[in-house]
């Protein structure tokens, strides 16, 4: 079972993959307040948060394609 988790916190987005009982990847991505302060309101930050999990997953080469969950912190 591969589970893709994201936590997103005020400045940064907390990201890890676990398959089977292994962590396989944990990430912490930060979001400098200034680039944050260009959306009204945090549900605007989806798409820009989104870019940067896909930006960074694609770095470390994790394969998404065979994911059994994906889980949410937050709203």
């Amino acid at each position: 079972m591969k589970i893709l988790a994201i936590n997103p916190g005020s400045t940064s987005t907390k990201v890890a993959l676990s398959e089977d009982r292994s962590l396989r990847l944990d990430l912490e991505l930060s979001h400098p307040k200034e680039e944050l302060a260009a959306f009204a309101r945090v549900a605007d930050q989806m798409e820009y948060r989104s870019r940067a999990i896909r930006r960074e997953l694609d770095r470390a080469g994790a394969d998404l394609s065979d994911l059994s969950a994906v889980v949410g912190r937050g709203g």
